[in-house]
């Protein structure tokens, strides 16, 4: 036999025939193109019989028109994987990603067997590497349970979480949810900073300005300027919900337990970067070695003592303000101001002797 003339009599079961439809293309009577790349064959009858989205856009009242059919909000990837379901029944998925735009097509298109095999696979497969995306992805289509197992690995091996480089794509929203946890295993609260600290240089939300000592440094989430001193912090508009003031990186900042760390931890790690103004390094400064001084924290800032990591850090001061390594703070401390800000030294004298 020719295989051409004869490929339904060689094929002995429908998905194998549905197959050779959709690679050859044979019969196709409209086109796909997918995020403006690639144009794909397909067959509305077939189409329409696997999904009522299909058979709206094909046979209902507004049928579509346009051939080739743009298809811009799906990956090519998969919105391959989709059609090989509709025609062969075959499920293809080898990777968190995939699953992840696989599912969101599934949904587009009312596929709820896709969508539970999608959910499936990212249970088999979470880890640290991926938790942060699955957590994403249950966000996005309302999976509670899928949001608490990862949520779960976030607290457990936050370590592994945060120092895999693809934590510098998550959304801010995420890095928010981990920073809310007061459990997670980290050794310090650096572990935190240090990766947020990445992750701004990452996106570009560092803007780095030596003229102006008074000024934070911090870029919010879309690239605008934080605003200055006189209204950085006021409250929003009374028409402006609260709720919908768009994350920036000082909130992730802010949440930061910087009360947690010893004066040389803070004095060799966040007051050397541009995360924070040289005031807001000296007012936590004042808060870490002298907590009855009475010098406030910057305002909306984390005034919690409590540390996260499941490792007691024996040389911080206690929230009694007792001393353990203790004695050695005021070194430290004029270190830091040092490094701070060399135009204040008078201000050494209001640290404990």
């Amino acid at each position: 036999m020719d295989p051409i003339i004869d490929w339904q009599v060689s094929r002995h079961e429908i998905k194998a025939r549905g197959q050779y439809l959709l690679e050859t293309g044979k019969w196709s009577d409209c086109h796909f193109l997918v995020g403006n790349s690639q144009t794909l064959p397909g067959h509305k009858l077939i189409l329409a019989m696997a999904s009522p989205v299909f058979e709206a856009m094909f046979f209902g009242g507004l049928a579509e028109k346009n051939d080739p059919i743009p298809i811009l909000d799906v990956q090519p990837d998969a919105f391959k994987a989709l059609l090989e379901y509709i025609y062969t029944d075959k499920i293809n998925i080898n990777s968190v990603d995939k699953a992840c735009e696989l599912c969101y097509a599934a949904k587009k298109y009312m596929l709820p067997h896709v969508v539970s095999e999608c959910t499936k696979f990212l249970w088999a497969d979470l880890c640290s590497k991926n938790a942060c995306r699955a957590y994403e992805f249950a966000k996005l289509f309302e999976e509670p349970k899928l949001m608490e197992k990862c949520l779960q690995i976030m607290c457990t091996k936050t370590c592994d979480v945060i120092q895999d480089p693809s934590f510098e794509e998550v959304e801010l929203s995420t890095i928010i949810t981990i920073l809310d946890q007061d459990a997670l295993n980290i050794e310090t609260e650096l572990d935190i900073f240090f990766a947020i600290n990445r992750y701004a240089e990452k996106h570009g939300l560092l803007n780095q300005n030596s003229s102006s000592n008074e000024e934070s440094s911090i870029e919010s989430a879309n690239g605008e300027p934080q605003p200055g001193p006189s209204n950085r912090d006021a409250p929003a508009p009374a028409n402006v919900p609260r709720h919908q003031e768009p994350l920036t990186i000082r909130d992730a900042v802010k949440r930061i337990r910087f009360l947690t760390l010893t004066p040389k931890q803070f004095a060799e790690g966040p007051a050397r970067t541009a995360l924070l103004s040289q005031n807001e390094a000296f007012a936590i400064l004042m808060n870490i070695s002298s907590p009855l001084s009475g010098h406030p924290m910057p305002e909306g800032f984390s005034t919690n003592k409590n540390p996260r990591s499941y490792n007691i850090v024996l040389d911080s001061p206690s929230p009694s303000g007792g001393t353990g390594n203790y004695s050695q703070a005021p070194i430290a401390v004029e270190q830091i101001i040092r490094q701070i800000n060399d135009n204040i030294p008078e201000r050494l004298e209001r640290l404990p002797v």
